[in-house]
């Protein structure tokens, strides 16, 4: 069996949905093909955080900085649905330094965040301001950066609004297929080809975040991404600990660490529903998803050691998925050299949430034949 589309979206997380999201805007007929079950992979298992202060380079950032926008722009376009459809909040964010060296590490993302012009969105904390502000956190720290316009989506309701809104103008969205390839002839891509079935386009875009390099690794093409795992744990309701999302110098560390072996640093996100989602892990296994214990046992002595009182309170669930982590911190965005019509959106290691609908801009801009937003010259895929 045949089916043929305007652009073919290999991969159904929050960056594929954003895609879709923008070429139905654009009028293309996009079908969005996911190999497993929808917001099954890594799009399940993060945080909803939206950050600018994390990020590594200045391209990094202008995409954040651009897709934070975004964000803020869906959710008024949303009005009052948005808080169902995206669970959107300008939740702010505390982070914590631990001791001297957390301090000073801080205080280099406070000249990060002047360099790249937002001074104003960053205020330093003492010791006895944090209590004020969240007395439940440990009482010893060394202070900690506010920045108190930190947006927060629900990453799974945030995927499934984009794949619904795209569908409504005329997307179409099949989940389960399992194996799926490009297929290619001569210098340009014809489509995907799936168990008993091909779908023809002669635009391809694949966003199929860690599993990007195996999608394209039949096509004789090597992308600098690899999987990098992350453990959630998930902390049982309660009364209400804190009300700012808590993270830690060590979580800015494990983004920018090279490092093969296991590294821990915390975030704290309340949810909607009164649980506490508590991270984040990260370590390069391979295409392992088993949990680590030595990772779990880790998170949980960080989230008291900040957060005393989750000493009482069960952990009832961890999960973990794969971030694709780019070798060089800038994801992959843009048409591929190698053959006509291949496009690739993947490689936002920790950021796909935040950088998601920027990208998806960006593709749509690009398959149209529009100017971007920014030089995508820093996310060319074949770098």
């Amino acid at each position: 069996m045949t089916r043929s589309s305007d652009v073919i979206i290999l991969g159904g997380g929050i960056v594929g949905a954003a895609c879709a999201f923008y070429l139905a805007r654009e009028g293309i007929r996009a079908t969005t093909l996911e190999a497993g079950l929808l917001i099954a992979g890594t799009s399940r298992a993060c945080d909803g955080l939206l950050l600018l202060w994390d990020k590594v380079n200045d391209p990094e950032f202008e995409l954040a900085r651009r897709s934070v926008q975004l964000w803020r722009d869906l959710s008024g376009e949303l009005g009052d649905a948005s808080d169902d459809a995206l669970e959107f909040t300008v939740s702010g964010c505390l982070a914590l330094a631990k001791d001297a060296a957390q301090r000073e590490a801080m205080e280099a993302i406070r000249a990060k965040m002047v360099r790249w012009g937002i001074p104003s969105e960053v205020t330093w904390l003492e010791p006895e301001e944090i209590s004020r502000l969240e007395p439940n956190v440990a009482r010893d720290l060394a202070g900690a950066l506010y920045f108190p316009n930190d947006l927060m989506v629900d990453a799974r309701r945030a995927t499934m609004t984009l794949h619904h809104r795209a569908v409504s103008a005329g997307a179409r969205l099949l989940d389960g297929l399992g194996d799926l390839r490009v297929i290619a002839e001569g210098d340009a891509v014809k489509g995907v080809a799936g168990p008993g079935v091909e779908y023809r386009a002669d635009c391809v875009v694949v966003a199929a975040g860690a599993w990007t390099p195996l999608v394209l690794k039949p096509l004789g093409i090597e992308v600098g991404i690899r999987p990098r795992k992350g453990h959630i744990l998930v902390v049982e309701k309660g009364p209400q600990l804190f009300r700012i999302p808590l993270m830690d110098t060590g979580y800015v560390a494990t983004v920018e660490s090279r490092a093969e072996d296991l590294q821990v640093g915390l975030i704290l996100e309340g949810t909607m529903h009164g649980s506490i989602l508590v991270g984040a892990s990260r370590e390069y296994v391979g295409y392992d998803r088993t949990i680590n214990p030595v990772a779990i046992a880790r998170l949980a002595r960080n989230m008291v050691r900040f957060l005393p009182a989750l000493a009482q309170r069960r952990i009832i669930r961890t999960y973990a998925g794969l971030r694709p982590a780019s070798d060089d911190r800038r994801p992959f965005i843009g048409p591929h050299r190698a053959y006509r019509g291949l496009y690739v959106a993947a490689g936002h290691e920790g950021a796909g949430i935040t950088l998601s609908l920027a990208t998806g801009r960006m593709i749509a801009d690009m398959i149209v034949g529009r100017e971007t937003f920014m030089d995508p010259a820093s996310f060319d895929p074949a770098r």
